[in-house]
Order: C-alpha cells, then structure tokens, then sequence
C-alpha cells in the first residue's frame, strides 16, 4: 500500500527553537474529540525539540480538554519531587543520557506549574518493576493511570510508541483503547546519546522516518493500516532537532 500524507503547518517559531502549535495542536485536539482516548508521543531522548513539543501541546490541549491526563517516562519519585533547578531530584544528576536532558527538566517544571493550577493530572509510568510475563514494559503503570473518561498524552522514547507486535502502543490497542502515535521526525537530527562504553555526547542521529523536508514544524498523518510503511500513525517532522544534554553537564 502507498503511504500518503496529509501536512499540517505548525505556527510558532519561539527564540530560535520550534515549538509546534497552531494547526498541529487543533488537529490533535480534534482527534482527542473524535474518540481517539490517548495520543502518544514518541521522542528521541536527548533533544531539545521533544520536550519543547510536548509542552506545547499539552498547555494547548489542557486549555480545551481539562483535566487533561499527563504521563511522563520518569520514576515515580521523581514526577512526586518538586522542581528544584537547585537541588533536583538526584535522579537528574545521577542518569547521564537524554532522560535527563535540560530540555525534560524544563518540561517537568512547566508541567508541574500545571498541575499546581489543576490544569492537568500528571502521572509517571516509568518504574523499575520488572513487567509481567508477555506484556511489555510500562503498560501496567500506564494502563492504571489511564481513564476511558479522560484524553491521555504520553511522551516516551519512540521506540516504545510503535505499532509493533509486542510493543506498549500494540497492548493498549489490544485492551480496547483508541491510540493515536506519532514520533519525531527530521533530516537533520543530533540528539544528547551515550554509547555501550559508557560514553556520552551530541551525535548524530537517524530520525528521517517521514521524509518531508519540512521548513517547519510539520505533522505528518501516515495512512497505511497495514504498517508496511510505517510504524507509527504519523510523524510530527522538523527542520532539524539539536541536541540538549543532562542536567549534570551543564549549569542551571
């Protein structure tokens, strides 16, 4: 089956960093009034332009769907901690790599300014439990914390959000949840990774998973059922994606 796409132009462009909004948040709050009960979306940890995304959408949605269901790839002890630039959680200093990107933290603080005012009720899903046999990792967490009654936004490692046999997205579908998810996509792509070895810095990375070119932010629905094409149900595909790295690399 081809692949066909239907491009939606996001609108700003805030202090030199995309920040989707516009058309790309009133498509995806549309498809949250359609039925579609949880979008999820799939990031590539370690860059700026993932939690920046996120944001944006969710202080949208939150505006028109509140109390609007947010879950975060973190430990629970760190989504229950405050945000502190200071004296962060010690996870935050401890893990190296893109979860704790300056980017994440950013967006864990903004979230919890949003949940202070009730526009949101913020959950992780990221615990250390190992999962029961023959369901993957998080979809217990997840699945406690998602409501048939209330819109769900995920961010997550995209590997995670895809429409895969075995994958978190596939036994959300299979539990009877409408699931909408899309991952990052762009060209050009550096991200904040670390190596088998242990070793940590900007590298490039391959995250043209809808070509398009895009001279901005641009979201990209996929329409092929059958997954040939694509493992995701579209692509929200940027000019470029920089790298953020952790908190314990760079000063507040």
């Amino acid at each position: 089956m081809a692949r066909s796409f239907c491009f939606l132009a996001a609108a700003a462009m805030l202090v030199g960093c995309a920040h989707p909004s516009g058309d790309v948040s009133r498509h995806l709050a549309r498809s949250l009034g359609g039925g579609t009960q949880l979008i999820v979306i799939g990031e590539i940890h370690g860059t700026a332009e993932g939690p920046q995304l996120f944001a944006d959408l969710v202080q949208t949605l939150a505006a028109s769907r509140s109390p609007l269901n947010v879950g975060l790839e973190l430990p629970g002890e760190v989504v229950a901690a405050p945000c502190d630039w200071n004296r962060p959680h010690p996870y935050w200093r401890r893990i190296r790599d893109g979860r704790t990107s300056r980017a994440m933290h950013r967006l864990f603080c903004h979230l919890k300014t949003l949940e202070s005012s009730g526009g949101i009720l913020l959950f992780d899903f990221a615990d250390d439990a190992p999962p029961a046999r023959g369901q993957p990792r998080y979809l217990a967490a997840v699945r406690r914390n998602v409501s048939n009654a209330s819109p769900t936004l995920l961010l997550m490692g995209n590997y995670h959000a895809r429409r895969a046999d075995g994958s978190l997205v596939q036994a959300l579908v299979e539990q009877g949840l409408a699931v909408l998810t899309l991952t990052m996509s762009s060209g050009r792509a550096t991200a904040w990774t670390c190596d088998s070895s242990g070793s940590c810095a900007a590298r490039p990375f391959n995250a043209d998973f809808c070509p398009a070119e895009s001279s901005r932010p641009t979201l990209i629905r996929i329409d092929d059922p059958d997954r040939r094409m694509g493992a995701w149900d579209g692509c929200i595909d940027f000019p470029s994606l920089s790298p953020s790295p952790p908190l314990s690399e760079t000063p507040p």
